[in-house]
């Protein structure tokens, strides 16, 4: 019980059992490689915040909807009684396709034509869209 304080911490973080040079060496590596690792991870998350936050969806990411900003467009509502087979149909048949939605107020864009309309030609497909109103509740030309 004589004993001074700093022998028995002395005492305590020494190992009484030989410590092998090639343990020390590995428990190093060890130690380096979750330090490279934490870099790692660290680059690639803030990397990622660099560009801004974007957004795609699991279904179609941006490069897959990448050509279809050409065309014309219409911002529609379906009705609420319309199935998923006529509104195929409906829009197959008039080579129109759903490009973005739903927005608030269940709005959807779609894409009319693959290349501009001239004005009076924009407004006689929207007017064949709202003639299916058992279909379509609401269709407005946009960009």
């Amino acid at each position: 019980m004589g004993e001074r304080p700093s022998h028995l911490l002395t005492d305590l973080f020494t190992p009484r059992v030989p410590v092998s040079r090639v343990l020390v060496y590995s428990a190093s590596a060890a130690a380096l490689i979750m330090v490279l690792q934490a870099a790692v991870i660290a680059k690639m998350v803030l990397a990622d915040r660099e560009g801004g936050a974007t957004f795609e969806t699991a279904s179609a990411p941006f490069s897959a909807t990448r050509g279809i900003e050409m065309g014309s467009y219409a911002l529609v509502r379906f009705a609420p009684q319309a199935n998923i087979a006529d509104l195929t149909k409906f829009l197959d048949s008039r080579g129109a396709s759903i490009v973005d939605g739903p927005r608030l107020g269940g709005l959807f864009r779609v894409r009319i034509a693959p290349f501009r309309l001239a004005p009076d030609e924009l407004a006689g497909a929207i007017k064949e869209l709202r003639s299916a109103s058992n279909l379509i509740s609401r269709a407005d030309p946009t960009e």
